[in-house]
This record gives C-alpha cells, sequence and structure tokens, in this order.
C-alpha cells in the first residue's frame, strides 16, 4: 500500500538515536562497522546469513543501514561468535542495560 504524502514527511522527520560523539554515530557507519568486523574475522555476507537463518540480501541490508535496531546487531555479533554490550554513561555512573537473554541471541 503507497503511503500518503504526509506520512512520507512525518517518517523523515522522526528523530534518529544515534550518540553523538560515538564511533557509531553518523549515516551508516555502524553498517560499515559491522561489515569491517565480518571481514576481518573471514566471513562472506552468505555464509554470515546461513548462521543468522537468513538471506545475504538481509545481511547487505544491515551493513548499509542508516540506523539498525539494537536487538538486530546483537544476533549479528552473536553470529559472528561475540555478544553486544550496552551501557548508559552518566557524570557519575555506567548503567549495564541487559538487552535480552543471552541464549535468545543468535536464534
Amino acid at each position: 500500500m503507497a503511503r500518503s504524502r504526509r506520512q512520507r514527511q512525518a517518517r523523515s522527520q522522526r528523530p534518529r538515536l544515534q550518540p553523538s560523539g560515538s564511533s557509531l554515530a553518523g549515516t551508516g557507519e555502524a553498517g560499515e562497522r559491522l561489515a569491517e568486523l565480518r571481514q576481518q574475522i573471514g566471513l562472506t555476507q552468505f555464509e554470515l546469513a546461513g548462521r543468522l537463518a537468513g538471506s545475504q540480501r538481509a545481511v547487505s541490508h544491515l551493513e548499509h543501514e542508516t540506523n539498525p535496531r539494537v536487538a538486530t546487531i546483537a544476533s549479528y555479533v552473536a553470529a559472528l561468535g561475540g555478544r553486544l554490550e550496552l551501557r548508559a554513561v552518566f557524570e557519575d555512573r555506567a548503567v549495564p542495560i541487559k538487552l535480552t537473554d543471552e541464549r535468545e541471541i543468535g536464534r
């Protein structure tokens, strides 16, 4: 179903949650960093797609995404053999944020 012009404009004006000063801030940099990590590990998009039970096209899409979901990044990293850690950082403390049960990530 085609979106109306008003719906497209409203969607394009939504704020994006990208941390300022972060190494992942900027258009598409998160995906680029994930692609670099995958290449350093020596996996092709097709091989990683097999680990994710997805398609090569989906992996490519993620690697070009400007604002990927945290859960998607966590699954990608788990398929590479790692784990994603998330923390909220304040002036006086850093608070770890648990995303989900690690056994569920990458399924």
